[in-house]
């Protein structure tokens, strides 16, 4: 089984090195910080009804430190192949970038969290609030508002 598995992780590092790309996300904010975990590469793919880990399209993501997050974009079109991309997020995207790979961080972990004290307080104080479902005829200024006085 573990022969198996490594000889399709194999074949995939070979269709993502033909295929994919990589983007480095940077959230330019002060008091804005990811945070990481034990297991901290995060396998995403919205394509698919069940998640199958050796997909050539799952997108992949790492935070690499505090600011900056690697992700492997798959599946590029053939001019944009193999290049690496920077992109500067600023608010509010900034703030919904950090909420959504903090949570995917926790999500992930499998016993610890990783980052200053700072990221881990704010991660913290915003857990409850960003991550509850939203409420019938709660509107999106109402969530965006209490977030805003939550720090965000």
């Amino acid at each position: 089984m573990i022969l198996i598995q490594l000889e399709t992780a194999f074949k995939l590092i070979a269709l993502r090195i033909i295929n994919d790309s990589i983007c480095v996300n940077k959230i330019e904010s002060d008091n804005l910080e990811f945070i990481t975990s034990d297991n901290p590469v995060v396998a995403k793919n919205n394509t698919t009804e069940r998640f199958v880990p050796f997909d050539p399209t799952n997108i992949l993501e790492l935070p690499i430190d505090y600011k900056h997050k690697l992700m492997l974009i798959p599946e590029c079109p053939q001019e944009l192949r193999n290049r690496i991309f920077r992109r500067i997020s600023t608010a509010p995207f900034s703030e919904i970038e950090k909420l959504t790979t903090n949570y995917s961080q926790m999500q992930n972990s499998e016993k610890f969290i990783f980052g200053s004290k700072k990221a881990l307080k704010s991660y913290l104080a915003t857990k409850q609030e960003s991550e509850r479902p939203i409420k019938d005829g709660e509107s999106t200024a109402d969530i965006f508002k209490k977030l805003k006085e939550l720090g965000l």
